[in-house]
């Protein structure tokens, strides 16, 4: 173990979350057949037989865009949103799912009577209404004949049906320029309905949008019609101008539930959902032996279980002496309650009951237990976000170390206290980790009782037996000192007792038999007034919460009844407060002033009717007033309609546009308590820029065709290449994971990462993790300035005193993540970043500032991992693998070579000669010892200990640092020729054709399965498999092979490089995965990234912005090569064409500028002599040419400054 410590635990094995997931998917498949026979890892040889020589010949083909049908629709979800605004999800069918705009990560969040439909009329013929997308809405008929095309960030669904004349596409993009950050994140969709007459007659066509008013929901669960359950106050405020037709879609700040007079509630179960994110105002929940009775509360039992062990048989006394002399409501419900029938007693007689409860924890604080560490932070009130549901505990809190996962550390230790009854019970939960996770009796310093959970949220009765310890000074102890799975613990209710809990007296007994005997003959169907109180036995089951959306409702209807039964008024929840997440505006825009609308609808039969009879909606001259506010959950929908008539063969189209702005983000994400806990307020960074949804809306309007001009401009200099479709496929599908919600931009400027989302929603693995983002490379190239801002993070804010950088990063950044740690991988990493971030730039300001960081970053790798100063790393290094992986390895070591010539790189630049001298000594040892691990084919593991490594396996990124060094043009830093056999061994040993057959272990059936292609993170093809080899050995991340794949083509192994990408693609084909949605751990997977290289490698790409020197030299295809590139300032099109002893290259720059001093084109493999001549569109540049091993070099005797519109021609001869 490092003495950094432990990664984060949600990648750490298989956690009690992931067992769930996989359920009976992959774990039923372990368990079954002749999978479960084999041995793990074994590659049965039906796994090695390629495909048909026809899948080979289509691997260069540039082909169409590729077109998704039938059964690919099914998990087909294309994302629509900005960086950092969050995310609508088109779906394959054309219905609008996945709503994440919400400040909210949750999948299941959906919006109701959101949708477009469409009405033609051919002359002569009844009007045809159809909704776009195949499922049916109401009275709205669906289209079965469904087609989408995605090519990021453009997706277009068609519709056909036999019975509209027209042809229907429906386009959908947010606007995504590179260089343009803001540009690039403008929260709003923006939808281009296109009709096209396919008849010989005119037709009459409306174009309708329809769009709910979802200020205040949840983020999570799905409306129906126009409830859900954080609805309410909802307003809808037509506008006409002259420059749009809208609706602006608004919310009154919402009020809490509420009780008048106040009711405390004591009850044995969780049967009231909500009550955690949705506070009750006016509720308190009380556990058993509260202190003092306050006439003015009106006190409520509400028992279901009975269960006397949890909640003590002392409750029996209690309850009877509030109801008889204190006016309390005792209400006993439940089909198997032991408490309606008799209750026996069983101490023995004449014995009475001293209990004290010595912590209830239902207090704001702790009170005098003294705390140290993180895990013990506050009372909490029941589940934490991401936990699985917490039950069984007592009262309104408990101590809960899942805060905010089962990272924090820390100890709770009591007041002292004299041992005078026999028993100590209380309730616990969570982990079984023994000494780790527990509770202890401490007496003189020494633990003499302790217990643990039982790995499970729900809280179970202990009991110490302490007679052995009477009159003794103790101290009970809570520990939290695990970080992984289950490394968490709960308690609740602990009491000093004379007699076990669940021990009920003779005096207990007969109190409670008389009371529910004097009830019940009166108490059966309403409330039955014993003494000053009421009791009413209900021997029947209260209705329970389905839906997310359905648990504020459930809760109202049951204290809606619990108040009605006692006399107290209790108003429900109307909407969000006005700092919620989701309190904020949306609104639905078109350019189309001739538009006609509905503001305010809420039946689906009367909208099919109006749009039906007359093709249109309401015509206004002047906008009719606001609509609302809505009654507690619900909302009105708006709708908008453009009408059109289309000569034969024409089109027509309308654009509509929906513009959100929900300013109150927090962190983490899901944190939000109505009137409770929120987290840390970050903001957004659009909130910077506009006021409301309406303003977003104005700016799109106003720039409409600008912002769409721009990103398609963009999308065909991506995708008009001769590169193969899958390929450029491969990286622009990935880019949508910076504008998921993985990726978020506070409102004061710092752009943060998770590594993914978790699909039952909130972040997988925060935050910026250095060695997951080791693999990025989209962001830099399309948005450097956003990967500068996480330099800034890391180097400037998240870096220790001895230069180690923490790889994952507190929020907000100002604060250093002390819980995080320096891992191998990530540190080297923070060195190769902060490089390709200077060469990404377009001057030295940022080397310059920040080289002193970064030289501390490159010493503290060097000290704490490489001690012997022999160019190795041998220290245990923790790495993205989730373990230390020990002694001597490619892997890590090969990171660490090439941020040792970065780092010379830099120091050069900088003038620092001693430094860079150093560097490049330790390197050259580094490169001739890593060297001697080379097997002959591969390199391998040397360590005393290969547990937790992959010793003489394959592993398939044990080069991952020369991919790197390709990336970053710093030549070889391991030798050529073995890197060369190390590629080739990877793709032999590691590829699978399919999956089906192969024994792998932990998720590996998440990201591959059946006849999956897929390339293993590590295989044994000479034996020697570890008994407990390195985590995730056996699964198939595209972020890895995506790696593998470029540096492939790196080194001219083209076709295998290319199988590898098209075979991961085809796993994401939408029949069982999104195209746009590529899984590690969680969705929108930052690894995935990676996958930008593949176009980096495929042209030959290398960038110096402060040297202006721009370098080509394609792998694919380079007779006849057309790409897309960027530079600091400015991107466009490259493209070389070679004929005999000629080439000609080409750079046309669609958008910014690119000042160039220098340019390097590949040139033919033998050419010993090249004339060039150069020129700026039409004007000639005078330039130097001259020949360095096989590249032409282009200098510029002038430097020029090319801006958008201009193309720099190089034309040579040889």
């Amino acid at each position: 173990m490092s003495e950094w410590g432990r990664d984060c635990q949600c990648r750490s094995g298989v956690s009690r979350r992931e067992a769930l997931k996989i359920g009976a998917g992959t774990a039923g498949l372990l368990a079954t057949g002749t999978r479960a026979q084999a041995e793990p890892g074994h590659i049965p040889p039906q796994c090695k037989v390629p495909p048909a020589k026809e899948w080979f010949d289509q691997l260069l083909r540039p082909g169409k865009p590729i077109t998704y049908s039938g059964k690919q629709l099914e998990k087909l979800v294309f994302p629509i949103g900005g960086i950092g605004t969050g995310t609508i999800w088109l779906h394959g069918s054309g219905r609008l799912v996945n709503w994440q705009i919400f400040n909210n990560i949750q999948k299941d969040s959906l919006v109701d009577d959101t949708f477009f439909a469409v009405r033609a009329q051919e002359e002569g013929k009844p009007p045809v209404v159809r909704v776009l997308q195949q499922e049916p809405i109401g009275p709205f008929m669906g289209i079965r004949d469904v087609s989408f095309v995605g090519e990021y960030p453009f997706g277009r669904v068609s519709f056909t049906d036999p019975e509209l004349p027209v042809q229907i596409e429906l386009e959908a993009f947010n606007p995504l320029i590179p260089l343009n950050e803001r540009d690039s994140a403008i929260p709003c969709a923006i939808f281009t309905l296109r009709a096209t007459n396919k008849t010989d007659k005119p037709v009459q066509v409306s174009l309708l949008s329809s769009l709910q008013n979802a200020v205040g929901h949840i983020g999570r669960g799905a409306s129906r019609g126009v409830t859900h359950e954080s609805y309410g106050g909802n307003l809808n405020f037509p506008l006409i101008d002259e420059h749009m037709t809208a609706v602006i879609l608004k919310a009154q700040p919402g009020k809490p539930a509420e009780f008048s007079p106040p009711v405390e509630l004591i009850v044995d179960h969780q049967e009231l959902p909500a009550l955690e994110t949705s506070p009750v105002r006016g509720l308190t929940l009380a556990g058993v032996g509260r202190q003092g009775r306050n006439p003015n509360i009106q006190t409520v039992y509400w028992l279901t279980g009975g269960d006397l062990k949890r909640v003590g048989g002392s409750l029996l006394k209690q309850a009877v002496e509030d109801v008889r002399e204190y006016g309390a409501f005792l209400l006993l419900s439940g089909t198997k309650n032991p408490l309606l029938s008799p209750v026996q007693p069983s101490a023995a007689t004449g014995v009475r009951r001293r209990e004290t409860i010595f912590a209830s924890f239902d207090d704001p604080s702790f009170g005098h237990w003294t705390t140290k560490g993180k895990a013990f932070q506050r009372p909490r009130g029941g589940t934490m976000p991401d936990q699985n549901p917490v039950t069984g505990f007592l009262g309104g809190g408990l101590v809960n170390s899942y805060d905010p996962n089962d990272e924090p550390q820390g100890r709770m230790t009591s007041p002292v206290f004299v041992i005078q009854e026999k028993y100590i019970s209380f309730l616990v939960g969570g982990g079984r980790h023994p000494d780790q996770c527990c509770i202890n009796l401490v007496i003189d310093g020494k633990v003499v009782r302790s217990s643990t959970g039982k790995n499970t949220e729900n809280l179970k009765r202990e009991e110490w037996d302490v007679s052995e310890f009477a009159n003794r000074e103790a101290r009970i102890e809570l520990v939290d000192e695990r970080s992984d799975g289950w490394g968490h613990i709960l308690v609740d209710d602990i009491r000093f007792s004379n007699l076990p809990t669940g021990v009920v007296t003779t005096e207990e007994a007969e109190a409670w038999n008389a009371l529910i005997d004097d009830a019940r003959p009166r108490a059966t169907s309403r409330p039955a007034g014993v003494g000053r109180g009421k009791v009413m036995l209900m021997p029947m089951d209260v209705d329970k919460a389905g839906s997310p959306a359905e648990q504020s409702a459930v809760r109202d209807k049951l204290l809606s009844k619990i108040a009605s039964l006692t006399g107290v008024t209790y108003r429900p929840q109307v909407g969000r407060e006005s700092d919620a997440p989701s309190f904020g505006t949306m609104c639905l825009a078109t350019p189309q002033e001739d538009a006609s609308m509905s503001h305010d609808w809420s039946d689906r039969d009367l909208l099919h009717r109006l749009l039906a009879d007359s093709g249109r909606l309401s015509s206004f001259k002047l906008p009719p007033a606001a609509a609302g506010p809505t009654e507690p959950r619900r909302t009105l929908n708006a709708a908008l309609c453009v009408e059109r008539n289309i000569p034969p063969g024409r089109a027509a189209e309308a654009v509509f546009i929906f513009t959100w702005h929900f300013p109150n983000q927090y962190y983490p994400q899901n944190s939000y308590e109505q009137g409770g806990r929120r987290g840390v307020a970050i903001g957004s960074m659009y909130d910077n820029w506009y006021r409301d949804a309406l303003d977003v809306a104005r700016h799109v309007v106003a720039n409409l065709t600008d912002l769409r001009k721009q990103t398609v401009a963009y999308h065909d200099a991506l995708f008009d290449t001769t590169l193969p479709q899958y390929f450029i496929d491969a990286a622009a599908a990935n880019v949508s994971i910076i504008r998921s919600p993985t990726c978020f931009w506070a409102k004061e400027g710092a752009f943060y990462g998770f590594e993914g989302c978790r699909p039952e929603g909130g972040g997988c693995c925060p935050m910026n993790c250095n060695h997951v983002w080791n693999y990025e490379q989209s962001l830099a190239k399309l948005w450097p300035a956003l990967d500068r801002d996480m330099r800034k993070t890391e180097l400037k804010f998240q870096q220790i005193e001895q230069g180690g950088t923490y790889h994952r990063v507190a929020v907000p950044r100002e604060t250093p993540n002390r819980s995080s740690f320096p891992v191998a991988d990530g540190q080297c990493g923070a060195v190769l970043k902060a490089y390709r971030e200077h060469l990404q730039s377009a001057d030295r300001r940022f080397l310059d500032e920040y080289w002193d960081r970064i030289k501390k970053a490159m010493d503290f790798a060097i000290k704490n991992w490489d001690k012997d100063g022999d160019g190795l790393m041998e220290q245990p290094q923790f790495n993205t693998y989730d373990r230390d992986i020990y002694g001597h390895n490619t892997f890590v070591t090969s990171l660490y070579l090439a941020a040792l010539r970065a780092a010379e790189e830099m120091a050069r630049l900088c003038g620092d000669k001693p430094a860079a001298d150093k560097y490049r000594q330790l390197f050259e040892k580094g490169q001739d010892a890593a060297a001697k691990l080379f097997d002959g084919e591969y390199y391998i593991q040397i360590a005393d200990n290969i547990n937790l490594g992959y010793g003489k396996g394959c592993w398939a990124d044990q080069v991952v640092g020369q991919w790197w060094a390709c990336v970053l043009n710093l030549g070889d830093i391991l030798p050529n020729e073995q890197v060369r056999s190390v590629l080739k061994a990877i793709f032999k040993h590691n590829w699978l054709w399919k999956i089906d057959g192969f024994q792998g272990t932990q998720r590996f059936l998440q990201f591959a399965d059946g006849d999956d292609k897929g390339l293993l993170c590590g295989s044994w093809p000479k034996g020697g498999r570890p008994e407990d080899p390195i985590l995730y050995r056996d699964e198939c991340w595209t972020g890895v092979e995506y790696q593998v794949a470029a540096h492939k083509i790196y080194v001219g192994q083209i076709e295998e490089g290319l199988a590898i990408v098209r075979g991961a693609r085809e796993r994401y084909d939408g029949t069982k995965r999104s195209p746009w949605n590529e899984i590690e751990c969680g969705d929108y997977y930052v690894r995935a990234l990676s996958s930008w290289s593949l176009l980096l490698a495929a042209q030959g790409y290398a960038y110096d912005g402060p040297a202006q020197r721009l370098s080509f030299n394609p792998r694919i295809t380079p007779d006849d090569h057309r790409s897309f590139f960027s530079t600091a300032d400015g991107w466009g099109r490259f493209e070389q064409k070679r004929s005999g002893n000629s080439q000609t290259n080409a750079l046309a720059f669609d958008w910014g500028r690119c000042d160039l001093r220098e340019l390097r084109f590949g040139l033919p493999s033998g050419v010993t002599k090249v004339t060039a001549k150069a020129k700026l569109d039409d004007r000639g540049l005078f330039i130097e040419t001259k020949l360095d091993k096989g590249t032409a070099v282009i200098t510029l005797t002038t430097p020029i400054t090319a801006v958008a519109g201009n193309t720099v021609t190089v034309e040579m001869s040889f």
